[in-house]
Order: structure tokens, then sequence, then C-alpha cells
């Protein structure tokens, strides 16, 4: 019987806390409580002093691929990302200063934000 804790269980899905010596949070498939083991993982991500991920940063990963196979209407981070970054690209091919204009004016960008996307704010704020 392998040791995990489970968060949360929908359709054929759990996230789960697994691990003893190493910690991390996985997605897995049929998983079966009474025997304590499962199909198949399907993700993991593992977390602590010697690994690069914060605990918050694992469970949030492992949560967002959890919900992009449990519900149908969920879009996960890194494809908001990837949708957010082609959708920057367009409009600053089309006409850069209308786009940065409408980024800082209307979408409100924060600095914190434009950097995610890799939009210089300060090549507008300097016009």
């Amino acid at each position: 019987m392998i040791d995990y804790r489970l968060i949360a269980e929908k359709d054929e899905y759990a996230l789960i806390q697994r691990g003893s010596r190493m910690q991390e949070y996985a997605v897995v498939n049929g998983l079966d409580q009474d025997k304590g083991e499962w199909n198949y993982t399907c993700s993991y991500y593992g977390f602590g002093k010697y690994l690069k991920l914060s605990e918050e940063e694992a469970l949030f990963k492992a949560l967002d691929d959890f919900r992009s196979r449990t519900d149908k209407d969920y879009i996960s981070h890194e494809r908001l990302l990837e949708i957010a970054t082609l959708l920057k690209d367009g409009l600053l091919e089309d006409d850069a200063d209308e786009a940065y204009e409408y980024m800082c004016d209307t979408v409100e960008l924060s600095e914190e934000e434009a950097e995610v996307l890799g939009i210089d704010m300060d090549k507008y704020r300097k016009n």
C-alpha cells in the first residue's frame, strides 16, 4: 500500500499528495482507496528543499492538471498564457502603439503581468 492523502476525486481521476521522503502532488487515474493503489499516474509535481517547486507551486500545477482533466469548461494556466501571448503578439504586429495603449489603459496590465507576457510597457509609457 502506497502512502498518500486524497485531496480531490472526480470521475476516474484523483488528486493526491504522496511520498514519505520525497513529497509530491500527483494526478492519478483509477484510484482504489481500499487497496491504496491506482491504475497509473497522469502527472506529478515534486516539491521540497532540493526541488525546484515550492509546495504551493506543486499543488497549483497538480490542481491545474486535475481540473483540465475533470472539467470540460476549464482552461489550464499554461494554455491561458499561450493564448494571451499569441493575442498580444498579433496586436503588436498590427499596430504596436495602439496595442500598448490598449494593454495599458483598457486591460490595465501591471508591471508583473506585462513581464510574464513579455511586454515592455516602458516602451509605451515613454511615448
